[in-house]
């Protein structure tokens, strides 16, 4: 009895994460539709010169996508519906590289990671939290850089959003503090390796 409701939690827990998954990737979708079609200012940019498609090719990804993730949110455990929304994205994202986001890699790759062990819950759980320590930790490990600090920190951040002068914008100090951003990112990432740090179902790991 222990056995088979602690099963059937983590088909819960798998539907859940799925299900939300879903819907965070079709609102990316939705947001970024232009993307996904051929009817745009910037043009496509294949990684191939071979792989060419017509405009309604792309518009026919795109609507199987929104499709598959609709169905997904109203099925989540459709084993069928993962493969084809996994096959839209690749062929997708293979005509553009426009589209080779990071949001794009990471539900990607959890989906990926679905098919090949969707029998297997606790296999599912340790890739998702080994994907979101990927995205986390080389999204921190990217802003270490003189251009994050000039652009995001000092432009963004401190002169167009909190409007400071600029003799605090151009101060030595505040603009090393700016570090501390990438430093907190790839910190929290490393905290969801550890049972102490990320809440982690026991029955899963």
């Amino acid at each position: 009895m222990a056995i088979e409701t602690n099963h059937n939690n983590n088909d819960g827990l798998l539907r859940n994460v799925i299900v939300l998954t879903c819907l965070a990737w079709l609102a990316a979708k939705l947001i970024s539709w232009k993307l996904w079609l051929a009817y745009r200012l910037f043009p496509l940019v294949p990684p191939f010169t071979f792989l060419q498609l017509p405009a309604w090719a792309h518009l026919l990804l795109f609507v199987i996508s929104l499709i598959s993730l609709c169905w997904l949110v109203a099925r989540p455990m459709h084993v069928r519906a993962w493969r084809v929304l996994l096959l839209a994205e690749i062929a997708s994202c293979l005509f553009d590289q426009n589209r080779w986001q990071p949001w794009e890699f990471q539900f990607v790759s959890f989906f990926a990671l679905a098919i090949l062990a969707y029998k297997k819950p606790g296999v599912i759980a340790g890739g998702l939290a080994f994907i979101l320590f990927s995205t986390y930790f080389f999204s921190g490990v990217a802003k270490v850089n003189s251009g994050f600090i000039k652009v995001v920190w000092q432009w963004l951040v401190l002169t167009r959003f909190l409007h400071l002068p600029a003799a605090i914008v151009h101060n030595h100090l505040v603009l090393l503090a700016g570090y501390a951003i990438p430093l907190i990112e790839t910190g929290a990432a490393i905290f969801l390796l550890f049972d102490k740090t990320a809440r982690q179902p026991p029955s899963y790991l």
